[in-house]
């Protein structure tokens, strides 16, 4: 374990105060009690959940899909996500309308929810449309061919933005360039060209099935008979695929992705993150929370380099840990310089146990403050089911501020850190070449990212 000595020279006391600041008492605090998913008899291997809000004259209810982060081929990234889009092409739109519905559908790396609201009359007649759409998500010439088109755009859109070049590129460097959680479920540009409807058909024939998903409900009414109805017959096999078992590989070289002419540049740094069914998610992100703090504090408090940065633990199997900043390119080295001081040194930061027992309050807060309304218990309840942790999970216990410092020390090794910065390589390379090697590279049309 590394030390926690102060190290002269480096003022971390400003840093430091940010997380010793005073809470409020504990008697102020209201309760803490999550809603309750109470778990209905499966149909055709689908889960039922229901989390029922009183009173409400509005009932919320969503279909979670988890594929897992491996469903779409090396050649269609994107592919899985297309399908769900084919479900909600304008005819459903229209019939949903017509009963007062609007389908929304949200996409991560590891499925997808299809969510609506209606009045509590309406329900039996949208579920079994929605039921009947999943069963065969296809789409004419004229669908498929926009659909594909807006995936495209989306992927050139993506091209063009720094901050997605740098995460795709900090990805394929984490995850493997070819691996799907490498492109997070979003398409790459020309990797739906061509695509048939055979294909779209075949692909949701072995992912858009029964086994994944998950109805939620918030009202009172049963879903099944309508679901049973839609799916009379219908069971396929699709089994869950999830990675879990990649190396964290040691940095080699700094990755510059070359972009003439670019005043600014965006330095991307991450690393494979813990798995979501791991306890120490929770202090992972608490460790982000930090580093961002203190690095933030240096670059922009002290020094007015950065434009913004921002840092995270990213869900998943297995997660992700990232800092992204930008800066003028003048100042690419002084802002790398930084970040890895950052990873170097954060551990040094006096953490109060105090803080830590009022971040579990606050979390647990958040959770009941989201759960809240309707599609906030739909949001929660998919997350759960798309990264398999438990519906109804149990007061989290207090975490001894000792166990993040250990979680600190293991995951924030500057050594097993990835480094891609987007920039002019005329303008930064001298900067970045005093911190090792630095391999660059053109853009790709291909380099593409959805967050």
């Amino acid at each position: 374990m590394r030390r926690r000595a102060f190290v002269a020279g480096l003022p971390l006391a400003g840093c430091a105060g940010v997380w010793r600041r005073a809470a409020p008492a504990t008697e102020e605090r209201p309760a803490v009690v999550a809603p309750v998913f109470a778990e209905l008899e499966k149909i055709g291997g689908a889960r039922m959940v229901r989390s029922v809000m009183p009173g409400s004259p509005v009932v919320h209810f969503g279909v979670s899909l988890a594929v897992g982060c491996v469903a779409d081929p090396p050649a269609r990234p994107g592919l899985t996500a297309l399908v769900l889009a084919a479900v909600v092409d304008r005819g459903l739109r229209d019939g949903l309308a017509r009963l007062g519905a609007t389908p929304r559908i949200t996409w991560t790396a590891d499925g997808g929810t299809l969510a609506c609201a209606c009045e509590s009359g309406d329900v039996a007649a949208i579920v079994e449309m929605l039921a009947r759409r999943l069963r065969a998500p296809v789409l004419d010439a004229a669908g498929l061919s926009a659909a594909v088109a807006r995936a495209e755009a989306a992927a050139a859109i993506a091209a063009g933005d720094p901050r997605r070049v740098a995460m795709r590129a900090l990805d394929g460097l984490i995850f493997g360039e070819d691996g799907a959680r490498a492109h997070r479920g979003v398409a790459a540009r020309g990797g739906l060209v061509g695509l048939t409807a055979e294909e779209l058909a075949a692909h949701a024939d072995k992912f858009v099935g029964p086994t994944r998903m998950m109805w939620i409900s918030t009202g009172e009414a049963d879903l099944r008979p309508a679901i049973a109805a839609a799916w009379a017959g219908w069971a396929p096999d699709t089994s869950r695929n999830f990675e879990f078992a990649l190396e964290v590989t040691r940095r080699t070289s700094i990755v510059l992705v070359d972009r003439p002419g670019a005043d600014q540049v965006v330095i991307a740094t991450g690393r494979r993150g813990l798995p979501a069914t791991d306890a120490d998610c929770v202090l992972a992100a608490r460790a982000m929370r930090i580093l961002r703090s203190a690095v933030h504090e240096r670059l922009r408090g002290d020094r007015g380099l950065s434009y913004y940065t921002e840092a995270g633990h990213d869900d998943g199997h297995p997660g992700r840990l990232r800092l992204v900043t930008q800066v003028d390119a003048d100042a690419a080295g002084e802002a790398l310089r930084v970040v890895l001081w950052g990873l170097e040194h954060v551990q040094e930061l006096v953490v109060a146990q105090k803080w830590m027992d009022d971040q579990d309050t606050y979390d647990a807060l958040e959770q009941v403050y989201v759960q809240d309304s309707g599609e906030g218990r739909i949001a929660a309840a998919s997350r759960s089911h798309r990264l398999e942790l438990p519906l109804n999970a149990p007061p989290a216990r207090a975490r001894p501020v000792g166990r993040l410092m250990r979680v600190i020390d293991e995951l924030l090794r500057p050594a097993n850190w990835q480094v891609v910065c987007v920039g002019d390589q005329r303008k930064v390379l001298a900067q970045l070449e005093r911190f090792g090697a630095v391999a660059v590279r053109e853009v790709s049309s291909r380099q593409a990212h959805p967050r």
